[in-house]
């Protein structure tokens, strides 16, 4: 029940913002850290690497968490556009170099922004 209550809070948020404010934006990376600390704890679908990645993250953006069927996978994370240039060089010393090669990095780490997602056309 409580995944379900911060996505409905994750959601309220977003249509209450009025922009990327920052109290928005660090409400929006609590819920994703609190999410990603329940689907490894309590659901217990999260992965040693995944952990290591959320984990390496904190100081660099508002929150993290795996995204995917989880057991490997992915994370997303919500950055500071400003710091995301930093945020990446830094995931590439703290853990994508102990795993890959460095002419592999851009296959696996990359920036994305937020688009409005799937939607019905009606013709």
């Amino acid at each position: 029940i409580s995944e379900a209550l911060r996505v409905k809070e994750f959601h309220r948020t977003c249509l209450e913002s009025t922009g990327s404010n920052e109290s928005t934006l660090l409400t929006l990376g609590r819920l994703m850290s609190e999410s990603h600390l329940s689907l490894k704890s309590l659901y217990e679908c999260s992965h040693a690497r995944l952990d290591e990645l959320v984990d390496a993250s904190a100081g660099y953006v508002y929150g993290a968490r795996l995204t995917g069927a989880g057991w490997g996978g992915c994370i997303v994370a919500l950055v500071k556009n400003e710091k995301l240039h930093e945020y990446i060089e830094h995931l590439k010393e703290k853990f994508y170099k102990k795993y890959c090669d460095g002419d592999d990095f851009d296959k696996f780490l990359f920036a994305t922004a937020p688009k409005s997602g799937a939607c019905i056309y009606e013709l």
